[in-house]
């Protein structure tokens, strides 16, 4: 018989973490004297790397010479990725032993903003109350107050890497997602002799690298303008 033992979601680190009944697993796994040990994800609650101390210490105590391990959705966050690798080794793996292959796979999502944003079908527009003026202000008042200037002959600091997916990829699938996550009102899907066409109104642009984070393709390049053209709040 070829027995293989299979455990999850140790969550070192949780609040109501009970390193009581991970010993008793670990305990009746020992017992079972399994050929193979799997350990499949969530070793950690946020990835950090004191939690990654904890589960490795545990996962220690298993008498196994063949053990799989690969990081869950929680071993992922705050690039705990990096963590995983340097005390359990590669993400994606494949033990032989017998007659039997284990393959594991890191199906994990880093906790990057970019790869977030849905299908436009999936969703409806909200609609907005129009600004009053005293407690809520539309974006281009805002983007005034904010004091932020830059000189004509500056360099450009907003660029595409590729001029065609913003409309091919970003709108097509995304209906333009540009056009709400940036506060600025920075990119503007404009009518081009019936063609759209992304506008870049670079001069908007109050610095806050949304645009560079947020974009689903990462297809915006955003470097740093040249200095003291703001934000500059003087009333805060």
């Amino acid at each position: 018989m070829f027995r293989i033992a299979q455990f999850s979601d140790l969550h070192c680190g949780e609040t109501y973490f009970e390193a009581s009944l991970l010993e008793r697993a670990i305990g009746e796994i020992n017992e079972l004297q399994p050929d193979v040990v799997v350990c499949s994800g969530d070793l950690t609650t946020f990835g950090f790397r004191h939690e990654y101390l904890t589960a490795r210490e545990y996962i220690d105590r298993i008498d196994c010479d063949s053990l799989v391990v690969v990081p869950g959705n929680h071993d992922s966050r705050n690039v705990g990725y990096v963590h995983f690798e340097e005390m359990f080794g590669e993400r994606n793996s494949v033990l032989k032993k017998g007659p039997v292959a284990i393959v594991a796979v890191d199906s994990s999502e880093p906790d990057l903003d970019h790869g977030q944003i849905g299908r436009k079908e999936h969703y409806r527009p909200i609609e907005y109350p129009k600004a009053d003026g005293k407690l809520t202000f539309d974006r281009l008042s805002s983007v005034f107050v904010s004091n932020t200037n830059h000189e004509e002959d500056q360099p450009v600091h907003l660029t595409l890497k590729d001029a065609e997916v913003p409309i091919k990829v970003n709108l097509a699938l995304y209906d333009a997602p540009e056009q709400r996550y940036c506060p600025a009102g920075v990119y503007e899907i404009v009518d081009d002799g019936g063609s759209p066409r992304l506008q870049i109104n670079a001069q908007n642009c109050v610095h806050c690298k949304t645009c560079d984070i947020k974009d689903p393709t990462q297809n915006i390049n955003w470097v740093a303008p040249e200095g003291g053209g703001g934000p500059n709040y003087p009333n805060m």
